[in-house]
């Protein structure tokens, strides 16, 4: 671990190197005449239930079934759409489809 003594200036400011330039940094002050300044991996509230272990089971597998079903383009004309909507609405009601015969 590389450690520097830095002195802050009249604008209350401390430079750091330039590899930290952008990042996040944890502040303690284990004393008055003492900062301890720390590079830190900063996660969000409301984005930490992405980190946990079964989020990430979920999300491997999300990612699998994105990379083998590829975007395609979407017919959004109504009767598309109609035709669509019936059919959902038929698997929710556990009517088979092959018994449904639409009516125009």
């Amino acid at each position: 671990m590389k450690v520097s003594v830095k002195v802050v200036g009249a604008s209350v400011k401390i430079r750091l190197e330039r590899n930290t330039q952008g990042g996040t940094c944890s502040c303690r002050k284990p004393n008055r005449a003492v900062w301890m300044v720390r590079t830190a991996a900063v996660i969000p509230d409301n984005e930490r239930w992405l980190h946990a272990p079964e989020v990430a089971v979920g999300l491997s597998r999300a990612r699998a079934w994105a990379k083998e079903n590829l975007a395609r383009a979407t017919d959004l004309s109504l009767r598309a759409i109609k035709r669509k909507l019936q059919r959902q609405v038929l698997t929710l009601l556990g009517v088979p489809l092959q018994a449904y015969r639409p009516q125009n």
